[in-house]
């Protein structure tokens, strides 16, 4: 007989480890295969041999489970996260046995209820400016959100998730330039479940606004509104030589250094994520381009209060070779 002992949590961060646990009663061959639930495409086998219990790891085979696809810009959306479910099958001599189908996504972290964010859940954004925001509720929910200005515009958007992990979209295009307030209230099965609130604020010549990939796995957006200096940096190095000359390649890149407001802590410690994140886009008004964070600046005042973090982005690298 069969039995699974331990079966991963949904959302269980694939960094992890993503582990399933069957036993035996009698010592045996086991023969295990990793499974995407939806397409019943295999992704993975696994054979253990002469023993009780076999331990499987399905990380290794699902850590590529999506690709990651930023929202489209300009539109207030709703939308399932990016997510998998996955299940194993286990056959021995004498006996079968399939797991239930276990959710997985692109969190690094084990999500909470409600927002998953590092900001607060009241934020400053401009006018033109947009922002994500990943949500959880219960699975197999219906969630309703709606966005209502300060000067009565409203819209509504409402989706079954069959996960409960969803991501909000808001783009404050689609409200009027003179708008000065806007609360999201995201609601699942009829109940409130949390609610974000945005104050409109000018944007300065020069600010930056910066997109991220954070710990969570969820989008976060701040804009600096100081950038210190922007150059570009250019380096020429000989690839080989030969009778006919050298050949060289020549390597630019842009270079942009930027600064926050002297924030509180819980804001600092959000930007310092910015730093490790695996993704970092500039927030350009009709598309964002992908940046790497080369140097960091956090300063903090005497009491550690309020500080700032300062930046220097490398971006729209390019190579030549002549």
């Amino acid at each position: 007989m069969l039995e699974f002992t331990t079966i991963p949590k949904n959302f269980t961060p694939i960094s992890e480890g993503v582990v399933f646990t069957v036993e035996s009663d009698e010592q045996t061959d086991f023969t295990i295969g990793i499974v995407e639930s939806q397409s019943g495409v295999v992704v993975g086998r696994k054979c253990v041999y002469g023993t009780t219990t076999a331990v499987v790891d399905i990380a290794p085979y699902v850590e590529n489970m999506s690709k990651w696809l930023l929202p489209e810009r300009g539109k207030c959306a709703l939308r399932n996260a990016p997510m998998a479910g996955y299940h194993i099958t286990v056959d021995t001599e004498s006996d079968s046995i399939v797991s239930q189908t276990v959710i997985l996504s692109n969190n690094l972290e084990t999500p909470k209820s409600g927002i998953n964010s590092l900001l607060p859940v009241q934020r400053e954004i401009g006018y033109g400016e947009e922002d994500d925001l990943r949500v959880y509720v219960p699975p197999q929910s219906t969630v309703l959100v709606q966005m209502v200005s300060d000067r009565g515009e409203y819209l509504s958007y409402e989706m079954y998730s069959e996960s409960g992990a969803i991501e909000i979209h808001v783009a404050t295009s689609e409200f009027e330039s003179i708008t000065k307030r806007l609360v999201v209230d995201v609601f699942y099965n009829s109940q409130l479940t949390q609610s974000a609130m945005y104050n409109f604020v000018p944007r300065y010549k020069g600010a930056v606004r910066l997109m991220w990939l954070s710990p969570g796995g969820n989008i976060e957006h701040y804009t600096f509104p100081v950038k210190r200096s922007q150059s570009t940096v250019v380096e020429k190095r000989r690839v080989s030589s030969s009778l006919y000359g050298e050949v060289v390649s020549t390597i630019s890149a842009k270079r942009l250094s930027i600064c926050s407001n002297n924030e509180t802590e819980v804001v600092r410690k959000a930007l310092t994520t910015v730093v490790t994140a695996t993704k970092v886009w500039i927030e350009e008004p009709t598309e964002s381009v992908e940046a790497t964070v080369i140097e960091s600046e956090i300063v903090t005042s005497q009491f550690g209060k309020i500080g700032h973090i300062a930046l220097t982005l490398e971006y729209d690298g390019k190579e030549v070779v002549v």
